[in-house]
């Protein structure tokens, strides 16, 4: 690519994909009692983030000479959200995150619990919201995402730590592993 007449489109193109320019348009909104208490809203672009899907049983039923596989009235699913954030414009939520972290352990003192919070004692609301270019093409207005997943009863399992480097120039970034108990099924409104 040269710079010429033309970069001013260019330089439209990189503006309009906004601050962090990450591709994967899906932006996280996260409520709880460790974040309710911040005056800003906690809706973050992240990137690396992959819905899980549940995968449905099947058996094998024999037939004369032949097998079929059928269905069986179960399924198993990872309840496992994965997901990247930059520090910079979202320290905030890395402070909440790690407030909710303390909810289930602490390594400090070696105490650890089972007990999953609910939302009003520290556990975290996840709403995913995916860009939808019928509702205007800006991937910075937060009008033009509609929520398509809601995860609750959540809880840290891993959260990466402040790595300071002289190496280069490029943005931290924070790695968060989840859990989740009861998720809202997004089907229905991927197909409206």
């Amino acid at each position: 690519m040269s710079i010429g007449s033309n970069s001013s489109q260019y330089i439209s193109a990189l503006i309009q994909t906004g601050s962090d320019a990450m591709k994967n348009l899906y932006y996280l909104d996260f409520s709880g009692k460790y974040i309710d208490d911040y005056s800003q809203s906690l809706k973050v672009r992240v990137s690396n983030f992959t819905p899980p899907v549940p995968t449905q049983g099947k058996h094998t039923f024999n037939y004369i000479s032949t097998s079929v596989d059928m269905p069986t009235p179960s399924f198993t699913m990872d309840k496992t959200l994965k997901f990247t954030f930059r520090l910079d414009e979202n320290y905030e939520l890395y402070k909440c995150l790690l407030n909710q972290q303390s909810t289930t352990m602490n390594a400090g003192t070696g105490w650890a619990t089972n007990q999953i919070p609910s939302e009003s004692d520290g556990g975290i609301t996840v709403t995913a919201y995916v860009f939808d270019r019928l509702l205007g093409n800006d991937p910075d207005n937060e009008d033009n995402y509609r929520p398509v997943y809601v995860y609750r009863y959540c809880y840290i399992t891993d959260i990466t730590g402040l790595n300071y480097s002289y190496d280069n120039a490029n943005p931290m970034t924070i790695s968060t592993t989840m859990k989740f108990l009861d998720f809202d099924d997004a089907t229905d409104t991927l197909l409206e």
